[in-house]
């Protein structure tokens, strides 16, 4: 590796580990378990590992913008599409949900909800909820749908009875049990962005499911097919000016 400032090295090796950074050098290196693993194949510049972390973070911060808006949206037309046809407290409603997945069940997903309201009630809407009302146990769906971890909705969808996630996934435009597929890769993309994990040039640890309709994406798990399912969402989602 050569290092043409070696006081910029030293610096960002004291502020960013050397451990995160090595990954980024993968690349650039033998991996093949040999004698010459991990040696480099021709020299690199420090510079270019460190520009490859910076394309790394700005990759994540672009996607999180992007997660963003489609949870929101998801929250929103799952919530809407249950409160029109079930009254605002279908989470309570055991006619809602099939219960196939014995480890998602409908009384598995009182205790989780339970459990993130107990945890969260000084947030404004929890504490104004229970403040004016003591009953029902579980709030209105739009109040519980606030509070929820992204994988907490999407495990909810999975287990809706077929109808109601056909009518969800139709708003998206795409097949129910494709977008599951897709909600479920998206979570585990948005918990790494979370954690400042890296997302370029990984394997994750998924496969889209197959579907006619996206042939391209059959089987995939590195981030650019995340980017195009990403991309296919935030067609249904945002509105350019006309």
């Amino acid at each position: 590796m050569i290092f043409e400032n070696e006081e910029r090295a030293k610096h960002y090796l004291s502020v960013i580990s050397y451990y995160r950074l090595s990954v980024y050098m993968l690349p650039f290196q033998f991996t093949d378990g040999s004698v010459r693993h991990h040696c480099f194949k021709k020299p690199i510049a420090f510079e270019t590992v460190l520009r490859l972390y910076s394309f790394d973070r700005r990759i994540r911060l672009l996607s999180m913008d992007a997660l963003e808006r489609i949870e929101v949206a998801f929250r929103t037309v799952m919530m809407n599409c249950l409160t029109d046809k079930c009254g605002a407290f279908w989470l309570a409603n055991a006619d809602c949900f099939h219960d196939k997945n014995k480890r998602n069940t409908h009384a598995a997903m009182l205790e989780e909800i339970e459990r993130q309201i107990d945890q969260q009630r000084s947030a404004p809407c929890i504490d104004h909820y229970y403040g004016k009302y003591s009953s029902p146990r579980i709030p209105p769906a739009w109040i519980v749908f606030e509070i929820l971890p992204f994988g907490c909705v999407s495990r909810i969808y999975e287990n809706l009875k077929r109808p109601f996630r056909k009518a969800i996934a139709e708003k998206f435009g795409v097949e129910e049990s494709i977008l599951q597929s897709w909600l479920h890769a998206l979570s585990v993309l948005r918990n790494s962005c979370a954690h400042h994990s890296r997302v370029w040039n990984r394997k994750y640890p998924f496969k889209i499911k197959a579907s006619s309709a996206f042939p391209e994406l059959n089987g995939a798990e590195r981030f650019y097919c995340l980017a195009m399912i990403i991309n296919l969402l935030l067609k249904s989602i945002v509105q350019t000016p006309t």
